[in-house]
């Protein structure tokens, strides 16, 4: 019986020491590990803090919260934002929670975005469950993610939406202004002799003169206008159930709005003009391609016009047949590149004095 005894104290012994080992790798995972864990009871104080919770909550780590009640622990924070509050009222959402998980995301008054885990912990044979709440700093994530929709959906150079972007949102008006039964403006516009400022003052004062007429824009738009640079001087914008009376005026006021500018490069100042182009669905078109289409050829019918205007889209208008033409001949030759048609044909050029082949 001694003999046993000894055997089960030894064996009890190196349980406790394999327990206390494993305890130590455990707290040392926690205390490694750069999400906050906060441990809570069933009833609902504190057993273990790691020092990542600490260090989210702008809390000393020296702070006395074990065996405190979770929902004072917040006093300690010493953040000079709204992180008290938050926190409190977090803890307090989570541990009345009756779902064994529950995720949220918040926002603090310093910029950060926390992510907070909270799990109902079973005890067995304990009766009322404790509580693991995770906490994780996603600022960078988050702040990662959106750069990637903005190079996504956006333009850099100006900050407006893309070609990509605007084409998704003018196909969802046209099938909102489909159930609605109203409409769809596009007011298409490039810059006059916009190549000009380009070849005469270099491509960074272009850049600069698009961005400053992006701003100018941007300015006057109302809550139901959808702007976007589609690629060099050319911008569009979509409005959505817009009377005939409203259509000329915003167009109007566009094109007033890029002529008032003015651009001081080396000494000299310079004025730009707009040439505007309007497409309304379903008056000139029933899909998005079309409607995009006509826009551009309205356009061209207000440069022939004499610049400086915009132009609604008349199918009437020998410009729309010109341009038609225009367009047909593009695909045309890009068939004829990749099907090998094309004949090449050469004249010599001959020396006058001796009437031999130069090149």
């Amino acid at each position: 019986t001694l003999v046993g005894l000894e055997r089960a104290v030894a064996l009890q012994h190196e349980f406790a020491e394999d327990l206390k080992i494993e305890r130590s790798r455990l707290l040392a995972l926690l205390s490694a590990m750069e999400f906050g864990v906060l441990f809570v009871d069933h009833d609902r104080r504190v057993v273990y803090r790691n020092p990542a919770f600490c260090g989210i909550w702008s809390i000393a780590e020296d702070a006395p919260l074990v065996g405190e009640s979770a929902l004072t622990i917040a006093e300690h924070t010493t953040d000079v934002s709204d992180a008290a509050r938050v926190l409190s009222e977090q803890i307090e959402v989570a541990l009345s929670g009756s779902r064994s998980s529950r995720e949220v995301e918040f926002g603090l008054s310093d910029g950060r975005i926390l992510k907070q885990l909270a799990f109902r912990v079973d005890t067995a044979g304990a009766g009322k469950p404790g509580h693991l709440l995770i906490y994780e700093d996603v600022t960078a994530i988050r702040e990662a993610e959106d750069k990637l929709i903005f190079l996504a959906e956006c333009d850099p150079l100006t900050g407006l939406y893309n070609r990509r972007r605007f084409d998704q949102q003018l196909n969802f008006y046209i099938d909102q202004a489909r159930r609605d039964r109203t409409n769809v403006a596009v007011l298409f516009f490039d810059l006059d002799e916009f190549k000009s400022v380009n070849d005469h003052f270099g491509h960074s004062m272009g850049d600069a003169v698009l961005i400053q007429l992006a701003d100018e824009v941007r300015r006057q738009l109302r809550r139901n206008e959808f702007f976007a640079r589609l690629g060099g001087d050319e911008f569009a914008l979509l409005a959505n159930d817009i009377n005939e009376v409203e259509l000329q005026t915003l167009a109007a006021r566009l094109i007033g709005t890029i002529a008032e500018m003015h651009f001081s490069v080396a000494n000299q100042r310079i004025t730009l003009t707009g040439s505007m182009g309007v497409s309304v669905y379903p008056d000139h078109a029933a899909e998005a391609e079309t409607l995009m289409v006509n826009a551009d050829l309205a356009m061209y019918q207000a440069k022939e016009a004499g610049k400086n205007t915009y132009c609604l889209y008349t199918s009437s208008l020998k410009t729309s047949q010109k341009h038609r033409a225009l367009i047909s001949w593009n695909d045309r030759i890009r068939v004829a590149l990749k099907d090998n048609r094309f004949e090449v044909h050469c004249q010599g050029v001959y020396g006058a004095n001796d009437g031999r082949l130069c090149y």
